[in-house]
């Protein structure tokens, strides 16, 4: 190899080798970044944010402005001109009327233009605790939406792991499936040629065959499974694709066990307790239902809310600043009043927001006891079927030990021509068999472990 190639070469290793795999911290960040339930989750809470900040800006004054210019090609005023002698007449000099002519201008009329401004100023003053309250109630919708999307969070945290854990374990499978088609196919020639030889009945051949053809199935099945989990995950991370070879793969097994002492009881008060996200975004909405009926309340026919008004006007014919004469040709005021604004009647609509709040106190409350319910009866689920996959896989693990043992004896025997290949064979199968099983075990395990984790509200820390 020249010193070109060798350098090649090397700079590849030092590509490739620098190029690390995720791990589920790092799949994490991605994931919170880039999946879209969260990022969904995050605008609701950035609405409901945006939501508070307007109930909060009416307690503040509205100033709004208004300004125009009009030029008029026929003017309201035009000029005002009477003759000398009507003039002199009402002025009581009529004996020299007579002797007046022509006519006189009195006004030249209104300019061609006009500009106008307003400065107006609205402060409520009275409204029986309605803005208050609406401040209320969305700073409970606000703090539903947080915890709404820390509870999205959570639960996607959980089957980010799941998924993991169940890839790496039919990655697992995948090997032991490929080692079963070998001994399958093994199994298969053994019985045909002990068939074609007259030492074994065509039923046992036949039997080998479906066997056989019962792994390509499995096979099948497990590469579907193993596809629908990898893109899951691409998905939850928001990737178009994902390589098995890109993800850097747990190996500490002993989380599978963290549960197996814990009472049932005391896991359902935790999942129930006051740190449960899912209850505690109820509760706020109660808070909310309940401001929205007390707004409702004090909206009844008849309430007045007081609020302060001033107005600045400004009015002149000519430009300010700009043209000559503005100053003699302008008019301004300023107008200060205290009003009042009530509902007298509107159909009976008033009287239907309390009756829709009531009714949403009610929803929120079936909503809570139903949630706490559906936590209680999970928690049970998982920590029973937890106890069971334990106890399948203490079982699969004491039955693989016993397999070991009778797969020695086998080789053993066939020193002494006691047993033969279809023997060995066969027993590796089974072997190989009860580890598939094992795997499946662990992961139904892993579900029911992290699905605890999650109703619990435990940390998720690696």
């Amino acid at each position: 190899m020249n010193m070109k190639k060798l350098l090649s070469f090397t700079l590849f290793c030092i590509f490739v080798f620098s190029i690390s795999a995720m791990d589920i911290p790092e799949m994490e960040k991605i994931m919170i970044e880039n999946n879209p339930t969260i990022r969904q989750a995050n605008e609701t809470v950035r609405q409901a944010q945006l939501d508070l900040k307007d109930a909060k800006a009416n307690f503040s004054p509205t100033i709004s402005a208004t300004v125009s210019a009009t030029y008029m090609t026929d003017p309201i005023i035009g000029p005002v001109i009477m003759e000398s002698s009507d003039i002199l007449s009402q002025m009581g000099l009529g004996s020299y009327a007579d002797r007046a002519s022509g006519y006189v201008t009195l006004y030249d009329g209104m300019d061609n233009t006009m500009y106008m401004g307003s400065l107006s100023l609205t402060q409520p003053l009275i409204t029986w605790g309605k803005l208050g309250k609406a401040v209320s109630l969305y700073e409970n919708i606000y703090s539903a939406q947080a915890l709404r999307k820390d509870d999205t969070v959570a639960q996607l945290q959980a089957e980010l792991r799941v998924r993991v854990w169940s890839l790496k374990y039919l990655l697992e499978m995948k090997s032991l499936v490929e080692e079963a088609l070998s001994l399958s196919s093994s199994l298969v020639d053994l019985a045909e040629s002990g068939y074609e030889n007259g030492m074994m009945l065509r039923q046992d051949y036949l039997e080998a065959k479906i066997s056989a053809m019962e792994v390509e199935v499995k096979e099948a099945e497990l590469l579907a499974n193993l596809d629908s989990v990898k893109d899951g995950l691409a998905s939850m991370l928001g990737l178009s694709e994902l390589d098995a070879n890109e993800i850097d793969f747990p190996q500490d097994e002993s989380f599978l066990r963290i549960y197996e002492d814990s009472d049932v009881d005391e896991l359902i008060a935790l999942a129930t307790g006051e740190d449960s996200s899912n209850l505690k975004a109820i509760k706020n909405l109660l808070g909310a239902y309940s401001n929205q009926k007390t707004i409702a309340l004090r909206s009844m026919y008849g309430i007045p809310d007081f609020a302060l008004q001033a107005e600045l006007t400004y009015s002149s014919s000519r430009f300010p600043f700009l043209e000559t004469g503005w100053k003699q040709n302008d008019n301004s005021s300023l107008n200060l009043s205290i009003g009042f604004k009530t509902t007298l009647w509107d159909g009976g609509k008033v009287i239907n927001d309390i009756s829709r709040a009531e009714s949403n106190i009610r929803s929120a409350e079936a909503q809570y006891d139903d949630a706490l319910s559906e936590i209680r009866s999970a928690v049970k689920s998982n920590w029973n079927n937890m106890r069971s996959n334990l106890a399948t896989m203490d079982y699969l693990e004491a039955k693989l030990e016993n397999l070991d043992r009778e797969l020695d004896t086998i080789r053993t025997e066939m020193e002494y021509g006691q047993k033969g290949e279809g023997d060995l064979k066969q027993k590796q199968l089974e072997i190989v068999n009860i580890r598939s099983q094992l795997l499946a075990s662990k992961i139904a395990l892993v579900q029911n472990v992290y699905t605890l984790q999650y109703l619990t509200g435990a940390d998720f820390s690696d």
